[in-house]
């Protein structure tokens, strides 16, 4: 199955990072490569993780496990994955995923 990262994702991620690195530098290596290895979860069974209710149907979520606080947002069709968002447990998940699922 094919793996689509939205370009958001990217940002995602690197803020993430970024908040992570000022604590802990090597911590924010590791969410890193542990983020990779959950999209890779996600490729090779699409179907884990909780399916959610937002405006387009089929969102699912996802933790990464080594950084459980983290929570991706993804969305499994027929010939893909489509990773929507990762974001921190505690933001509201609504607001980001509304602009992104317009």
């Amino acid at each position: 199955m094919k793996l689509i990262v939205k370009s958001p994702v990217w940002d995602d991620l690197r803020e993430i990072g970024s908040r992570i690195a000022e604590n802990n530098p090597e911590a924010a290596d590791r969410f890193f490569m542990e983020a990779e290895v959950a999209f890779g979860l996600l490729r090779s069974h699409p179907g884990l993780g909780r399916l959610r209710s937002f405006s387009l149907p089929g969102v699912r979520s996802w933790v990464i496990p080594a950084f459980p606080r983290y929570i991706v947002f993804y969305l499994p069709t027929r010939s893909e994955v489509q990773v929507l968002a990762v974001v921190h447990g505690a933001r509201d998940v609504s607001e980001v995923l509304a602009s992104r699922l317009k």
